[in-house]
């Protein structure tokens, strides 16, 4: 059976040995604020993507991504950081768009990374890891250790979350 971790974001991260990940809802201080941003940003698909940092599209990842957003947001990454020991390398606006027509999903594992999450935005579909669904909740994370199959859920709403991957210390 698994366990699943319910916690409000200034609670201490607990690792529990027989949990495939970890869910903690109201993470961000200030959602909407990133929201916002994400409206700002330009987005990139993997083959646009690896003209800016090939190490990161070595898969060929459908939807739009955003550019590394460590030194936008110094205050996530570091809360990332702390709260689960980690560094993160890679943190990015990742969206599905209806207009993309994006056929069914298919699980992956985040190869290069330890440790990997999601936090949703936008949209109504939540994130399939190892055969359990995780639903949509706003600013909801979602974390998970990296070489768990996973991908995304996408049907009839645009889906925008913001993702991390990261590396234990």
């Amino acid at each position: 059976m698994m366990t699943t971790i319910l916690t409000n974001s200034m609670q201490p991260y607990s690792l529990v040995s027989n949990s495939k990940y970890q869910i903690f809802d109201n993470f961000l201080e200030d959602p909407d604020e990133v929201l916002e941003y994400a409206n700002t940003c330009q987005y990139f698909t993997a083959e646009e993507y690896k003209k800016i940092d090939p190490l990161e599209s070595v898969g060929n990842w459908p939807g739009l991504r955003s550019n590394d957003l460590q030194l936008e947001f110094p205050d996530i990454t570091h809360k990332l950081n702390k709260m689960f020991n980690v560094k993160v390398g890679w943190l990015t606006f990742y969206q599905h768009l209806v207009s993309q027509n994006i056929g069914k999903p298919t699980p992956h594992t985040d190869v290069r990374w330890d440790f990997s999450g999601v936090i949703y935005l936008k949209g109504s579909d939540g994130t399939w890891i190892d055969n359990e669904i995780v639903p949509f909740k706003y600013n909801r994370a979602v974390c998970f250790d990296a070489h768990i199959p996973h991908h995304p859920l996408h049907s009839t709403t645009d889906r925008l979350v913001l993702t991390f991957f990261s590396k234990y210390v």
